[in-house]
């Protein structure tokens, strides 16, 4: 019994031990007397443009290298445009910034352990932190997404304006889920079922699963929808877009009527109008200063129910 104690204190002390030397000498000192041996190893902070305290290039030491090692896989273009050492790493590739452990940082704050970085080319899904997605480089399956969000009438149940409806009869808000799996969002567009038995979603299958190329797009705007948006940047915020709204993006007048412009997504609505659900409600002309908020209004009444339900033809 006494050897069996010994044995057991022995560990212990041995476990004490190992713990104390980690925390006087942790893996990121070894990483920088390696790479920088001059120089006295330390903490390194970046105060990013977007609020936070970025922590990765005290074990990342040679991130300002364009694509090269350890593990940035930007474009150098983009990587030029985004220099570390003003936006940090977390900014792009998610993580916990402030952590000095991989098996910490390595993840997304207040999600599951498993929850990884955002990696090629999920890693799009971060350019809508900042940015509207639109036709540039580096963002090409963002803003592919993004329109296949508009074309499939996704705002009709789920709306991007007011944190969502939350109404039973209306789906939840995306972007107050937190960040799930590609594999759990995909599995949710072709079988929702598969995820939630109850679930009345329809299945996007026919108009996805013949289709990886868009399915994944779909999948990484969706992932963009819930990551965190900057507290502060002297970068262009995120506008409030025809993505960020619903039907609210045209129809902000009185009574629901249409007021305002699309901006830099006028033309692309103009020559794609088919493709989208707005033609549940609308014909292919509009009357002349006809203040209804879909024309001919009588015949098209049972789809307004999707959005009105109000007399006076108001937003629920």
């Amino acid at each position: 019994m006494r050897i069996a104690i010994a044995v057991a204190a022995g560990a212990l002390l041995l476990a004490l031990i190992a713990v104390a030397w980690r925390a006087l000498d942790p893996p990121w000192r070894d990483i920088q007397r390696k790479a920088y041996p001059a120089d006295p190893p330390g903490v390194v902070e970046i105060a990013a443009c977007a609020g936070t305290l970025d922590r990765c290039a005290t074990c990342h030491a040679d991130h300002d290298a364009p694509l090269g090692p350890p593990r940035c896989r930007a474009a150098e273009t983009l990587q030029a445009q985004h220099p570390p050492g003003r936006f940090g790493c977390s900014a792009c590739h998610g993580g916990t910034a402030r952590a000095l452990s991989p098996e910490i940082a390595h993840r997304m704050p207040g999600t599951r352990e498993k929850d990884p970085l955002l990696t090629p080319p999920h890693l799009e899904a971060s350019c809508g932190r900042c940015h509207v997605p639109a036709r540039r480089p580096g963002m090409e399956r963002l803003y592919a997404g993004a329109m296949k969000f508009l074309e499939l009438g996704c705002l009709l149940c789920h709306p991007l304006e007011k944190q969502g409806r939350g109404s039973w009869d209306f789906g939840p808000d995306l972007r107050a889920l937190g960040r799930l799996s590609p594999r759990y969002l995909g599995d949710a567009l072709l079988e929702p079922t598969k995820n939630f038995a109850g679930s009345s979603m329809p299945s996007f299958a026919p108009a996805l699963a013949d289709d990886p190329a868009a399915l994944e797009a779909l999948v990484i705007f969706l992932e963009s929808l819930a990551l965190p948006r900057p507290r502060e940047c002297n970068q262009r915020i995120r506008a409030d877009g025809l993505l960020a709204l619903s039907c609210g993006a045209c129809h902000a007048g009185e009574g629901g009527a249409a007021r305002g412009a699309f901006a830099h997504r006028c033309d692309y609505i103009l020559h794609n109008a088919s493709r989208f659900s707005c033609r549940a409600c609308h014909e292919k002309t509009v009357p002349a200063g006809s203040s209804d908020a879909c024309p001919l209004l009588s015949q098209e009444r049972k789809n307004c129910a999707v959005c009105h339900d109000e007399p006076a033809g108001g937003r629920p």
